[in-house]
């Protein structure tokens, strides 16, 4: 059996292994989630990705709550996949 160590970053390697980045999106004036909050649009169980930000205003909120609703404007930060990030976008368009 053969082996090798290799050094990596270990937040470098969970995100090659998974393939996954984050984007900045935002919601449009008229998108179906305008009000809403991130419980009741569900976004992981509905597309698999997930809101780690919201930019409102000039000021950012990291890790939002599931009681935190998005407004038209807003600026989502996402985390997920090219497929689950796209989902997203149409999402919030």
């Amino acid at each position: 059996m053969l082996t090798k160590e290799v050094e990596t970053d270990p937040a470098e390697s969970a995100a090659d292994l998974l393939d996954i980045h984050t984007e900045r999106l935002k919601v449009r004036g008229g998108s179906s989630v305008c009000g809403q909050s991130l419980r009741a649009i569900n976004l992981r169980a509905r597309v698999g990705a997930s809101v780690i930000g919201i930019e409102r205003q000039g000021a950012t909120q990291v890790n939002p709550t599931a009681d935190d609703t998005l407004e038209a404007g807003d600026v989502v930060l996402v985390l997920g996949d090219d497929e689950q990030i796209e989902r997203t976008r149409v999402l919030l368009a």
